[in-house]
């Protein structure tokens, strides 16, 4: 298709995509410390939108989508509520349009990079509204007929209206005016783990008349207290290290460990040495890295999500088979998985937990000591999680573009090739870097992910490595356009 032809369903679209908000980019190149001011501002108005509550909400005790909040940075009761949940979808949505042949885009014509943008917040706008709507209906803000059809309304529009705004927000970021071009709305979920952890480890609340006297939620705080406060040092060590029902300096050593093997594991990369087509001799040679943790861990996410229905269908299967007086019946709900109920550790509300079946594996470690009390259980867990990661992460990779043939293809536009080799044999080396690097790394996100969950660590495996690699990424950017300010600053 030329340039000039438009393509049909930016023809039908378009009246309503032109009704979209949009962000314009720089005319030119940004300075570092604006970029720096631009990025803080948009954190602060996101993180001020964090602590707005939704009116007309009349309860949000129970909050079924907790184990997403962090990754989706998102607030119950406020106009984050939803955090990034439909942004995400919407680009999957049109992503998966796009690699369908549903919708054709050739993202190096402006015209439809910008119309699949608009699509995006189209579609991320569509699934905030069934979002709000059925979250609203199903009671998670009150019972519907408390609320009424009016305050309903006025909670979808307040949902809508949030959505919209942290997608203005992303685009700021990734249009180049902020920090974030690359890694966008990661910046918005990196401030929610940073936070989760900030709490969890400087908090000055605190809980008093317990048996242990006055206790800190914040770990690192606790321990200096007790310290302080109490004559035997031992047991003050004790308390701060192993207390359950608050967070522990335990949990506090396990998430500075794996916040450093997942640095460790960022800096391992190979390269392979590309030469571009027309440079004479030795000129062109350049060196294209391939990193081991290259991905935002999506596939792991998935895998989560995934599990997390197949267990809350697993516990229903089971309540309504479990006691048939078919043995079909039970079989079936046995190897789905079995259920038991206990209180829980804290004290007071019944929970189920399985005991058997599929349901049994997939399911986390609740603790380190739970996890040596049942090594079968850890290791199949494990196993079974890595596994899946890694075959995910290959299957995620391709549809993303980012397979051995995407990327070859992308290295021959660019006039990129291995001096002295075929196109054939070019496919074959890369191959041998980029597939392994795929499915290993997929692999250590799931090793990463489960260990966090095993050691209790604050902000979670799939929180800290989303977070690991944004501070990264954004050194990365930062260093790079200050290099950019030096290069101009000189031609002046």
């Amino acid at each position: 298709m030329s340039d000039s032809a438009e393509r049909p369903w930016i023809t039908t679209l378009k009246p309503i995509l032109k009704l979209l908000p949009e962000v314009e980019a720089p005319t030119k190149q940004v300075a570092l410390i604006e970029r720096c001011i631009w990025t803080l501002v948009t954190l602060l108005i996101y993180l001020i939108a964090g602590q707005i509550p939704l009116y007309g909400v009349l309860n949000t005790d129970k909050d079924y989508l907790q184990w997403l909040r962090t990754l989706m940075a998102a607030n119950r009761g406020t106009l984050t509520e939803l955090g990034m949940g439909p942004q995400m979808m919407g680009q999957m949505f049109t992503t998966v349009l796009s690699r369908l042949g549903v919708i054709g885009v050739n993202r190096h014509i402006p015209s439809e990079r910008a119309a699949l943008i608009s699509l995006n917040k189209l579609a991320s706008l569509g699934f905030t509204t069934i979002q709000a709507s059925v979250q609203v209906y199903a009671g998670m803000y009150g019972p519907f007929a408390s609320i009424g059809i009016g305050k309903a309304c006025l909670i979808v529009a307040q949902l809508v209206f949030a959505s919209l705004l942290v997608m203005l927000l992303s685009e700021i970021l990734e249009k180049g005016w902020g920090l974030g071009k690359i890694i966008g709305a990661s910046l918005f979920q990196t401030a929610n783990v940073c936070e989760q952890i900030m709490s969890k480890t400087v908090s000055f609340a605190y809980q008093s008349g317990t048996e242990r006297g006055t206790e800190y939620t914040g770990c690192l705080i606790n321990l200096g207290h007790k310290l302080m406060t109490q004559k035997n040092w031992k047991h003050a060590l004790h308390d701060a290290f192993f207390r359950s029902h608050l967070p522990n300096m335990t949990e506090f050593v396990c998430t500075v460990l794996l916040f450093g093997l997942i640095i460790f594991f960022h800096g391992m990369q190979s390269s392979i040495r590309l030469k571009k087509a027309n440079a004479p001799g030795r000129s062109g040679l350049i060196s294209y890295p391939i990193k081991l943790l290259s991905g935002t861990g999506t596939p792991a996410l998935i895998y989560q999500t995934i599990t997390t229905y197949f267990l809350s269908f697993s516990q229903r299967l089971f309540h309504q088979l479990g006691t048939s007086s078919s043995s079909a019946s039970r079989l079936v709900a046995s190897l789905v998985g079995t259920w038991e109920q206990a209180e829980d550790t804290i004290g007071s509300k019944p929970m189920a937990y399985p005991t058997g079946g599929l349901a049994y594996f997939i399911t986390p470690p609740s603790s380190i000591h739970s996890a040596i009390m049942h090594p079968l259980h850890f290791l199949g867990y494990l196993v079974l999680t890595c596994i899946c990661s890694a075959y995910l992460s290959k299957f995620w990779a391709k549809f993303q573009g980012q397979d051995v043939n995407n990327v070859r293809r992308e290295l021959s536009q660019s006039g990129l090739m291995m001096p002295g080799m075929r196109l054939q044999m070019f496919t074959k080396v890369l191959s041998r870097y980029i597939t392994p690097a795929i499915i290993v790394g997929g692999g250590l996100y799931g090793l990463i992910t489960t260990l966090s969950g095993v050691c209790g660590c604050f902000g979670g495996g799939s929180g800290l490595f989303i977070a690991t690699n944004t501070i990264l990424k954004l050194y990365e950017e930062g260093m790079e356009v200050h290099k950019a300010d030096l290069k101009e600053r000189k031609a002046i």
